[in-house]
């Protein structure tokens, strides 16, 4: 059997990937999703989540950072209620630390997805918080 460009890309096989990838946007639907920075990969998961009717939290230090333009909130303190509260295809952006914000968010709730789109080395930090602290 020879496999040509055109029987390579046959039409089930697209229609699997397809469906595999609208299972996958559809899981989005309702979930929360933490980005860990502001700037522009964050604002990007920031606005594609949103879209995917998902509950966004956006954590950067700075209150004016590329993603404040596509929230819809903005508060500037660690309010971890307010993160919890957020309604489906909306994005808050919380002006504080991303660290210390998920260290007192995993105390009281499991986000479902985090992005770690922030400058400098986040997991360390967060591991490195973590052991100070029980979860």
């Amino acid at each position: 059997m020879t496999i040509t460009k055109n029987s390579f890309y046959s039409q089930p096989a697209l229609d699997r990937q397809e469906r595999t990838v609208k299972m996958k946007l559809e899981d989005l639907r309702n979930k929360l999703i933490v980005v860990a920075g502001g700037g522009y990969f964050g604002t990007k998961a920031a606005i594609f989540s949103k879209d995917m009717h998902a509950r966004v939290v956006v954590v950067d230090n700075r209150v004016d950072c590329k993603a404040s333009k596509f929230v819809d909130k903005i508060v500037e303190e660690v309010d971890i209620h307010e993160s919890l509260n957020i309604k489906p295809s909306s994005a808050t952006l919380f002006v504080c630390d991303a660290v210390d914000f998920l260290v007192r968010l995993m105390k009281i709730a499991k986000p479902d997805f985090i992005a770690p789109l922030y400058q400098g080395i986040l997991r360390g930090r967060w591991l490195r918080s973590g052991l100070k602290t029980k979860v």
